[in-house]
């Protein structure tokens, strides 16, 4: 009898004995490619760290590029003053006219050679818009440097190229020799190669296999390196001209991944045999008395009343499976309870992802007047552009603010403002620092999204506005900008000390735009000065009924 019952048990058990090996198969594989997904991991956070520096280098020449001062005699001093603000970032900052010699730059050039041959002077006219040269030697600071330059464009024309040499330094991070837990390496358009962590050359893959990798994009691969240990590989492109390859062994993963199988196939081998013994020893047990429990619970049992599982250690899997079938028709109530609260948790989360493609595309957008801008065919028509891009720039800053905040339909207006004013500044192309000065004093509170954004475009015009009439000729002063909250009643207020304004205060299509903002929120714009120029705009404050977001 025991003979044939186990042999009963070995043909039936044969299934389960090779689901479970191979689900110790399928989860050693699932571990050997974790290292695909952790050094996929490893190259957006890098990406992260490295797009910061190449994006300070793109926007500060392409600023450049699009100033008007370039051809004064004080150029000189301009770019100097810039690069001594960033000394540990760029080595030089300088200017060539159209057949390519040096017109001005923040370190003193000896002779006057032309660098119109140059990779990144070439790649720059072929691009007509910002490129990067190949990793190298700075011809006049002497400093391993990537050159980043951009044309000046008029009338379609490329008049000259303004470059700045990015330090190398501003990438590398070095941990001593053996240390790092991954190798990270850029290379640039003429494949040249920087170890930004403390990499040995061995460590990459074999030329080939590198420029497979390189041609499949954002591709990540398991790749012998050059001393023949396993690794994984993730490339990103940074820019056309610079690429992102990051590199971690896998031989500690796949070892861990063996030891893991082989623990898995262990405990596989003594669940059967405590199994087998146990059927052996208590198939009496184990088979007749449980089932004989579950009839009688079954048939004792009655609508309304709590169906409770047999507890004990020799009910069979089927009989226990049986029993908490019961058990889950009274917990359906209470798991349904629980999926509605996610539900709403995640609708919650959509809305974030709302704000956040929102502020990706309305940044698109203002990149994209930027380009439109530069290639205006008067001052005019750049000059609305460019407001046109300030405002967007300051939805798409609020839009930021929104999805980053728990509370998803407000926004905390202090954080908000300190970050727009200075943004606005630095479009303003305000370089020198000490000329204009922005004062916040603002009230931290709450703020609805409909009425943040009125009042995110009212700054932003006054800003502008106080900007571009209050300073004219170099003058310097104070912009103040001031948000309280007294009974219910928002008091917003922009004050400046400049020359004040001219005639009618209240024409124009910038003030036309200010009392449209002024009429969203609720309030009117009130004019003040001279001394300078004050705006007041009071309006009642709608009360946020949003709640937090539990995680």
């Amino acid at each position: 009898m025991r003979g044939r019952l186990l042999a009963l048990v070995l043909v039936a058990g044969t299934p389960v004995i090779g689901i479970a090996g191979a689900n110790a198969l399928l989860a050693y594989d699932r571990d050997l490619s974790s290292s695909l997904r952790m050094v996929e991991l490893l190259r957006e956070a890098a990406a992260g760290r490295h797009a910061t520096a190449l994006a300070g280098l793109r926007g500060m020449v392409l600023g450049i590029a699009g100033a008007d001062a370039l051809g004064d005699v004080r150029c000189d001093g301009e770019l100097r003053r810039l690069q001594a603000n960033f000394p540990d970032r760029y080595t030089n900052i300088w200017a060539l006219n159209a057949t390519g010699r040096i017109t001005c730059s923040a370190l003193p050039v000896a002779g006057a050679g032309t660098y119109a041959e140059l990779d990144y002077v070439t790649a720059a006219r072929r691009a007509q818009s910002f490129a990067l040269g190949a990793f190298k030697i700075g011809e006049v600071s002497g400093q391993p440097v990537i050159v980043g330059a951009a044309p000046i464009i008029e009338d379609g024309e490329i008049k000259g190229i303004i470059a700045a040499g990015l330090r190398l330094d501003a990438f590398l991070r070095r941990t001593p020799e053996g240390t790092q837990p991954h190798d990270i390496w850029l290379l640039d358009g003429q494949g040249g190669l920087l170890a930004v962590t403390q990499a040995p050359p061995d460590n990459l893959p074999a030329p080939a296999a590198l420029e497979r990798l390189i041609a499949a994009g954002t591709a990540a691969a398991d790749l012998p390196s050059r001393n023949g240990v396993p690794h994984a590989f993730a490339t990103l492109a940074l820019d056309p001209d610079l690429r992102l390859l990051v590199g971690m062994s896998n031989a500690p993963i796949a070892e861990g991944a063996w030891i893991a199988l082989m623990q898995r196939l262990g405990e596989l081998a003594v669940f059967l045999a405590v199994c087998l013994a146990a059927i052996i020893l208590g198939s009496e047990l184990a088979i007749s008395r449980p089932l004989r429990a579950l009839s009688q619970r079954v048939r004792s049992w009655r609508p309304g009343e709590p169906f409770r599982p047999a507890r004990g250690w020799s009910a069979p899997l089927e009989v226990e499976a049986v029993g908490a079938a019961f058990g889950q028709v009274v917990e359906s109530l209470t798991k349904r309870s629980n999926e509605l609260q996610a539900a709403l948790a995640q609708n919650d989360l959509v809305i974030a992802e709302m704000h956040h493609r929102v502020k990706n595309n309305i940044q698109v957008i203002a990149s994209l007047l930027t380009l439109q801008a530069a290639r205006a065919p008067d001052v005019a028509s750049e000059a609305a552009l460019a407001m046109a891009r300030d405002r967007v720039r300051a939805l798409a800053t609020l839009h930021r603010h929104l999805y980053a905040r728990p509370q998803i339909e407000a926004v905390g207006i202090s954080a908000f403002l300190a970050e727009l004013g200075p943004q606005l500044f630095a479009a303003a192309g305000e370089l020198r620092p000490g000329r204009i000065h922005l004062e916040l004093d603002v009230q931290d509170m709450e703020v609805l999204a409909d009425q943040a954004v009125s009042l995110a475009l009212l700054v932003t015009e006054c800003l502008m506005n106080a900007l571009r009439h209050a300073f004219p000729h170099g003058r310097g002063g104070v912009v103040r900008v001031s948000v309280h909250l007294v009974e219910g009643i928002v008091t917003l207020a922009v004050t400046d000390d400049g020359v004040g304004r001219e005639g009618d205060p209240t024409s124009g299509i910038g003030l036309t735009l200010i009392e449209g903002f002024a009429a969203a929120l609720g309030g009117r714009p009130e004019w003040g000065g001279p001394p300078g120029t004050s705006l007041t705009v009071r309006f009642p404050l709608r009360e946020a009924t949003a709640r937090p977001l539990e995680r």
